[in-house]
């Protein structure tokens, strides 16, 4: 009976293991180096939810980071992340397809180059506006004259209204 009372090793350990996962992640500011300025963007960039913030550490480098945030604003991301990504939609294309063949309720309707197309041009606009978003928070001149620039000349039309929204949040 008293052994019950005792939590399983497997469960002990899987406890030990959250805890120790729990403190490594944990903000705290004795342990924590500056975040440099290409490693801030790149987690900006990449966040799915942006909780940890990722904008703050970016928005702390102010004018330095401006040149960069406007690159991306107006040519988006990288060539060669472009194509990195290119080469993973275009996996993922075919493994949906496997799997559609397993199931006929999940039909492709897509070419993979529509597939491919259509999840680059989001990176593209995420990247963009997040570009925008930091640019508009950190401010200046170069800043406005940039995002002025880009909602005037955005390519799509929900980045073009984006970017003016933040426009127009600088001028406040």
């Amino acid at each position: 009976m008293i052994s019950s009372f005792y939590p399983s090793v497997k469960w002990v350990g899987a406890a030990c293991a959250g805890m120790l996962l729990a403190a490594l992640t944990t903000d705290t500011t004795w342990s924590q180096e500056p975040v440099r300025a290409e490693q801030a963007l790149a987690n900006w960039f990449k966040c799915e939810y942006c909780e940890h913030g990722e904008l703050e550490a970016v928005a702390r480098h102010g004018q330095a980071i401006v040149p960069s945030l406007i690159t991306t604003l107006n040519q988006g991301p990288s060539a060669a992340i472009r194509e990195n990504l290119r080469g993973d939609l275009q996996a993922r294309y075919e493994q949906l397809v496997e799997q559609s063949k397993k199931n006929p309720y999940a039909p492709i309707t897509a070419t993979k180059e529509q597939f491919v197309e259509l999840y680059l041009g989001n990176f593209d606009a995420q990247h963009r506006v997040r570009a925008a978003q930091a640019l508009a928070i950190i401010g200046g001149d170069r800043t406005r004259a940039a995002l002025e620039a880009a909602a005037n000349q955005a390519q799509r039309d929900d980045v073009r209204a984006t970017v003016r929204d933040y426009l127009s949040k600088l001028a406040r």
